[in-house]
């Protein structure tokens, strides 16, 4: 997947290699950074880019040059992308069932273990005016994790989840059984509907309806009527720059 800012075009390669492109396509820098598959977004944020790759290891680089800033092996696949909060910690989640959280300089602030693998990504908003990541797990749960310690302030169960979540209002999240499922805030369900083959699509919000796709070239669309929370889009994938758009009070 490939993630962009004013600089330029950042993306890695199923061969391991990771790119730095100029806006024109031209190969500013080039870095070998694993063996196996790089299938993750990169996260940009302060000239630092955090990427994930198949053996589990979780790099923060220099975006200028491509020098590790450090790096850190987790036991899973990581499939989906980082996300940074404003203060420059970092959130990454593997399939060694651990969300993990780290200081702009590497240091693991906590780690939560889940039941489960993840391929999901965090999403981060503020709850109770707490900053929280809310992420789904291949044990069927949604958490919600207060991001200063790591706590978990609730979850349910609602599916398997390989995608990460929207919050409006609601949160809106994809399960792996093919349902779109809304919670409110506070972790209870909101509805539920059931569709063909959604599995691995992404929810999106756009112009008053949720919008999602399937594997026989379906698309979806539901009005939504209520108003999106009025902080900063509070989305994993967020900007092109794939920080969430969270600051911090």
């Amino acid at each position: 997947m490939v993630s962009c800012d004013e600089s330029g075009i950042y993306f890695g390669t199923f061969s391991g290699e990771f790119y730095s492109l100029s806006k024109e396509g031209k190969i500013i820098w080039s870095k070998k950074l694993s063996s196996a598959r790089i299938v993750s977004y990169p996260a940009i944020y302060d000239n630092k880019i955090a990427i994930g790759s198949e053996d589990g290891k979780f790099f923060v680089i220099d975006k200028r040059d491509g020098k590790t800033i450090f790096e850190f092996q987790t036991y899973g696949p990581i499939r989906e992308g980082a996300v940074f909060d404003y203060e420059g910690n970092i959130y990454i989640a593997s399939y060694d069932q651990k969300v993990y959280s780290f200081t702009p300089d590497g240091k693991l602030r906590w780690s939560v273990k889940t039941e489960g693998g993840m391929y999901s990504a965090c999403s981060l908003w503020y709850y109770k005016n707490n900053l929280v990541c809310t992420i789904g797990s291949k044990d069927g749960n949604i958490y919600t994790i207060n991001t200063k310690d790591g706590e978990i302030l609730w979850k349910i169960a609602v599916g398997p989840v390989s995608i990460g979540a929207i919050v409006g209002n609601f949160i809106w999240v994809a399960t792996d059984d093919n349902r779109l499922v809304s919670l409110t805030q506070f972790g209870k369900i909101y509805l539920i509907k059931e569709f063909e083959e959604i599995y691995y699509s992404s929810p999106a919000i756009f112009d008053g309806r949720i919008v999602v796709g399937n594997d026989e070239d379906k698309i979806f669309s539901i009005p939504y009527s209520e108003k999106l929370l009025d902080s900063p889009w509070p989305v994993y994938r967020g900007n092109l720059q794939r920080t969430g758009k969270i600051k911090v009070k």
